[in-house]
């Protein structure tokens, strides 16, 4: 680092010790805790990148903050509206659920641990093969099997537990699987 970079990193420094508290605590106006401090970490960091000092540093800093962290509480609503309307789509037609409860195999398949529901979702909805699921994932083609059938049974157990608990074979079909 040069010494303009230096002196630039000092400054930066006493910005933060001067103002570092009211801007975290300006922040979580928008943002919770740790991502108040990080949030003004970089706008520090971006001002610092920026190589000249605003005219009114102070006022600067508040204002840059602002923006970040409504910029973020903003991301963060679209998100969880994303993530609830992903929560609430269909995940069966009606030619896919044929012997299945839709709502059981769902709600099962948000039971699943992360793995073997990817593999389950990559092989029967999306129609990978195990070799191909295996390369998604990061694993071998024997590895994407393994969690699909691992997959598979759990969420048979979980949608016919009467059945299963008896030894009975379950009457519908999850994947083209027995």
């Amino acid at each position: 680092m040069d010494q303009a970079g230096i002196d630039r990193a000092r400054e930066a420094a006493v910005w933060f010790r001067c103002h570092g508290p009211a801007l975290v605590l300006y922040a979580r106006q928008w943002v919770d805790g740790h991502a108040a401090e990080d949030l003004v970490q970089d706008v520090l960091m971006r001002t610092l990148a920026a190589g000249s000092a605003p005219r009114d540093p102070r006022a600067w800093l508040f204002r840059a903050v602002r923006n970040a962290a409504t910029g973020a509480h903003r991301s963060r609503s679209r998100r969880a509206r994303r993530e609830r309307a992903a929560a609430a789509a269909e995940w069966f037609e009606p030619s896919q659920a044929d012997g299945l409860d839709a709502q059981r195999a769902r709600e099962g398949l948000l039971q699943l641990d992360e793995r073997a529901r990817e593999a389950v979702v990559l092989h029967v909805w999306c129609g990978l093969t195990f070799e191909q699921a295996g390369g998604v994932m990061g694993c071998s083609a024997a590895t994407a099997l393994r969690r699909f059938r691992d997959g598979i049974g759990a969420l048979r157990e979980m949608i016919e537990p009467d059945r299963n608990a008896t030894g009975a074979r379950v009457s519908g079909t999850i994947g083209g699987q027995r």
